[in-house]
C-alpha cells in the first residue's frame, strides 16, 4: 500500500481557524468545532467509557490508539454522531 495513499483527503492544519486548533485535544477524531454549533464530545455516540476514561471511539477506530482521554466539554468535531436518547 503506498505510504501517501490517503493524503488527498486528510485536512491541512494550515486551513483550520486557529481558534479550533486550541481547542482541539489529542485523543479527537478531528478538529474541535467542526461538528455541529453547540455541541460537545459527551453529546456524541462515539465519546464512550475504555478502561475508566471518557475517549473517542472513532478515534480509535481510525488510528488504533484507545489511551488517550477526552473531556467532556470539548466542541465536537466534523464526526459528531448525536446519542441516541
Amino acid at each position: 500500500m503506498p505510504a501517501f495513499q490517503h493524503a488527498g483527503r486528510m485536512t491541512d492544519a494550515a486551513t483550520v481557524a486557529r481558534d479550533a486548533l486550541n481547542r482541539t485535544v489529542v485523543g479527537m477524531a478531528h478538529f474541535a468545532g467542526s461538528g455541529p454549533s453547540g455541541s460537545s464530545c459527551s453529546a456524541c455516540d462515539h465519546w464512550v467509557t475504555n478502561r475508566n476514561k471518557m475517549i473517542c471511539d472513532k478515534y480509535r477506530q481510525l488510528t488504533g490508539d484507545d489511551r488517550k482521554e477526552v473531556p467532556s466539554g470539548t466542541p465536537c468535531c466534523r464526526y459528531f454522531v448525536a446519542r441516541p436518547k
